[in-house]
């Protein structure tokens, strides 16, 4: 059976319970399958638990728990050399290069070896070529600087920088931020704009930054001076009014008020901007009486957060307050739906179901609009209303009694759904009336009474 292998390009392995496993690279990493279990597996005793359980059956592994027996197995390949892994405890690891085993208990360790044996690997070094700091910012201030990096490696890669400084003691040296990029080609430079997080926020004391390579080979230092802080704002309070419901388009009205904090004092003409879970729905200006009123809509269903924002000034501290809204799926405008049709047919009839679809608040026809129409929930088709708003549908029903037509529009964006209903008998002939009451006993009677023998 080793044919079934090479048939399909693959390599035989061994044969297990009848069952021929072969092993494929056309897998990433390498897998084992057999003609028994056709299904793809990194290590052979999984292979043959498959097989296991399907010759017998259980498919739950109890009856076909396999003693893995320690050994030796393929991990990776690194610089063109293999790794293996002693499996099934996931360490140590070992190669053999240099014309001896090597075994190491950590991957890392052992790659390491494998560098040294080689030699360095080419590939991308980033180089520090310009380093911008400010000149000078206050206590507590958010700190952002730029790095220029330069790729003056052999091949492309990604670049890494590194920002050391002393934000906790004035003789610190740790690293407050880094930066990467994706690949870079050989020669070309790149920009990075880094943010410190608030941790490392301008110090009481000169900051004294560093921007650096990796492993320190290329570096620029640099120093932002303490500054005097600037002088502090006027507090500010912002109000917002609004509904707590509309509709998704619906325009409403937010307002509200800019007053100092302290003594309440109207602020006039100062810019306030409205905002929707960060989305921007208009601005306007506080009037005379310190006041703002903003005409906005929101298109989206849902329950949002409302957002009034004063920026603030040199003057004035910024502020802003928010609410929540609950934004509703838009309602069309409200339809009537009539329908007509005869009070009584006979069984199997032919006869038209109509009527007309119009606007509740003008009365105007709507027309191209489709119409569903049914008796007693079975389905007798759909139809188009015309230029007048009007719709007609030929229906027949085959058996006697009483039956509810209805006809459904479902509605658009712009008008809403409406449903109307009507009442058909459909009566029996005297024949199947008389069938009926007097059952088939007296069914030649009725033939006679009504002249058809």
């Amino acid at each position: 059976m080793s044919e079934y292998c090479s048939i399909l390009g693959d390599t035989y392995t061994e044969t297990y319970l009848g069952c021929t496993i072969c092993y494929t690279t056309r897998i990433v990493g390498g897998a084992y399958y057999s003609n028994c279990v056709e299904v793809y597996h990194h290590d052979i005793l999984d292979a043959k638990k498959d097989i296991c359980e399907q010759q017998d059956g259980v498919w739950d592994g109890s009856s076909c728990d396999l003693t893995i027996v320690p050994y030796w197995k393929h991990h990776s390949t690194y610089r063109e050399i293999d790794i293996d892994v002693w499996y099934p405890y996931g360490y140590p690891f070992r190669a053999y290069f240099g014309g001896a085993w090597h075994e190491e208990e950590w991957l890392k360790t052992l790659q390491a070896a494998i560098d040294a044996y080689i030699g360095p690997e080419p590939g991308p070094f980033t180089s520090v070529i310009d380093f911008v700091v400010p000149a000078s910012l206050p206590a507590g201030s958010t700190v952002s600087v730029r790095v220029l990096a330069k790729n003056t490696g052999g091949t492309a890669g990604r670049l890494d920088v590194y920002i050391d400084g002393n934000p906790g003691e004035e003789d610190d040296d740790i690293t407050v931020a880094t930066g990467s990029t994706m690949s870079v080609q050989p020669g070309a430079s790149v920009w990075f704009d880094i943010t410190f997080s608030s941790s490392f926020n301008m110090p009481d004391w000169d900051y004294l930054l560093t921007a650096r390579n990796y492993d320190q080979t290329s570096s620029i230092s640099k120093t932002i001076t303490l500054g005097a802080a600037p002088p502090v704002g006027i507090p500010t309070t912002t109000s917002i009014r609004a509904p707590g419901m509309v509709a998704a388009g619906e325009k409403f009205t937010v307002y509200g008020a800019l007053t100092e904090t302290n003594t309440g004092l109207i602020i006039p003409d100062q810019p306030i901007n409205v905002s929707y879970n960060g989305k921007s729905l208009g601005s306007g200006y506080t009037n005379y009486a310190g006041t703002y009123w903003i005409d906005v809509s929101i298109p989206e269903a849902g329950t949002w957060t409302l957002k009034a924002e004063f920026p603030g000034t040199p003057k004035y501290e910024a502020s802003q307050i928010s609410k929540t809204i609950t934004v509703e799926a838009a309602v069309g405008i409200p339809t009537t739906l009539t329908i007509s049709a005869p009070g009584e047919v006979g069984p199997g009839e032919t006869f038209n179901i109509l009527g007309q679809l119009t606007r509740d608040d003008t009365g105007v026809a709507i027309p191209n609009m489709s119409i569903s129409v049914s008796y007693n929930g079975k389905s007798i088709g759909s139809v188009l209303t015309d230029m007048q708003g009007v719709y007609t549908i030929p229906a027949s029903i085959p058996d006697p009694g009483t039956y509810t037509l209805r006809a459904d529009y479902e509605g658009t964006e712009g008008y809403a759904a409406s449903t109307s209903v009507a009442d058909t008998t459909v009566t029996a002939t005297p024949l199947e009336a008389a069938i009926a009451i007097a059952g088939s006993a007296v069914a030649g009677l009725a033939l006679i009474i009504y002249g058809l023998s």
